[in-house]
């Protein structure tokens, strides 16, 4: 569950690390009609990511199934329907 867990804070801090990078430099690697909205929403949703899947990681040393329980959650969360239409 370790490795597991530690596998979503490397893949989730990737995601950050290519979103921070896309939507820098004024949005240039973004479509020019990308909507702002989406794009804030887009970068709320990401933050959540690395301190969330650590926190499983965490859980998982003293608990794995308090581990498996916050990756659900956290998967959960990101299958829902962002309000911004994104």
């Amino acid at each position: 569950m370790l490795v597991y867990a530690a596998t979503f804070v490397a893949i989730a801090l990737g995601f950050n690390a290519l979103w921070y990078r896309a939507r820098r430099r004024g949005g240039r690697l973004l479509r020019a009609d990308a909507d702002p909205a989406a794009v804030a929403a887009i970068t709320r949703s990401y933050r959540l990511g690395p301190p969330g899947y650590l926190l499983a990681f965490i859980l998982a040393l003293f608990s794995p199934a308090l581990g498996v329980a916050v990756i659900i959650g956290l998967v959960l969360l990101y299958l829902l329907p962002s309000s911004s239409g994104a």
